[in-house]
């Protein structure tokens, strides 16, 4: 018999805008990954516009990570990203 394959991570993909009107997803994105068995990836690759709210949820799930001793990875960050932290 085939052993199950293994766990993906949760993968917080940012999409293309991440404003406000996004944030309340974004922030329960960000307390699943938490809850996850493997160390949460960040996808900001395609991010064209990300507003204050936006990165005050980034921030604070960093730091909810980094209290936890969870360490977590970007998959890619848009130059709109960088540009916004």
């Amino acid at each position: 018999p085939r052993s199950a394959p293994p766990p993906a991570p949760t993968c917080i993909d940012l999409g293309t805008h991440c404003t406000l009107q996004d944030v309340s997803g974004l922030r329960r994105s960000c307390l699943d990954a938490l809850d996850g068995k493997l160390p949460p990836v960040i996808d900001g690759s395609r991010v064209e516009r990300i507003d204050p709210a936006a990165l005050q949820v980034l921030v604070g799930f960093a730091i909810d990570c980094m209290e936890r001793s969870i360490v977590f990875n970007w998959a890619g960050r848009s130059p709109a990203l960088v540009h916004g932290i």
